[in-house]
């Protein structure tokens, strides 16, 4: 397949790393993918022939790097096509047979993007209905004056387009609300499929420790599958 993983971090989140990487290679079923993390300064250490550790490597790494360190990811990335989510969004199940499907969507619709994470009540995006289903599950095209174009949640866009729409110089939270009105202003084609696949370790789960069972899970899970052989 004709795509490639973007993780995006920062180093005050290295905490998250480990979850990533056990999630990842345990739990996604896109471990074979090239999965690059793109970082500020600090590598990403997780070991494991799948990942591919990008930084910034600039010592004077501000907020306003952010949309910087997604252009210098994408420029490093080979396939047409880039899954751009976030260190602390960890999957829960695998998406390997569903990953096919999406990536034939893209091909027929010469879709600019396909957001695939569950909406949540709080964000307001919008949508139109399509006649287009992939697995027994509707698409939904996003409108044109929606919010939330460019989303930090997962996505799969073609990355000539993901491109198209970052400016350097914007933090995290400039480039969803900045990136979203450039990309009102030209016509897309970015759809949404209402699926949920991950966990998000929002602010006040890592501070109730309760990613720390998930973790703790996901090292028994390595060790149980490795004394075993299991193949995931």
């Amino acid at each position: 397949m004709d795509i490639s993983v973007l993780i995006i971090t920062c180093d005050h989140y290295n905490h998250l790393w480990e979850g990533t990487g056990l999630s990842w290679t345990l739990l996604s079923g896109l471990e074979d993918l090239g999965l690059h993390v793109v970082s500020d300064n600090k590598l990403f250490d997780y070991k494991h022939k799948s990942f591919i550790p990008l930084s910034l490597n600039k010592p004077n790494y501000t907020k306003n790097d952010f949309s910087n360190k997604v252009i210098y990811a994408l420029d490093q990335i080979p396939t047409k096509y880039v899954l751009f989510i976030d260190e602390d969004m960890w999957p829960e199940r695998s998406i390997k047979r569903l990953m096919p499907k999406f990536i034939d969507f893209m091909e027929e619709t010469n879709a600019d993007a396909l957001q695939i994470h569950e909406k949540l009540s709080w964000w307001d995006y919008s949508f139109d209905s399509t006649d287009i289903f992939i697995d027994g599950e509707r698409v939904l095209k996003m409108k044109q004056d929606s919010s939330y174009l460019l989303s930090h949640n997962a996505v799969i866009w073609n990355k000539e387009y993901f491109k198209s729409i970052q400016i350097p110089d914007e933090d995290a939270w400039e480039n969803e609300i900045r990136g979203s009105i450039r990309a009102q202003k030209t016509p897309h084609n970015i759809y949404h499929y209402n699926i949920r696949w991950y966990i998000q370790w929002i602010k006040q789960y890592i501070e109730s420790n309760t990613h720390e069972a998930f973790i703790n899970d996901l090292r028994y899970k390595k060790e149980f599958n490795k004394k075993f052989n299991i193949k995931n």
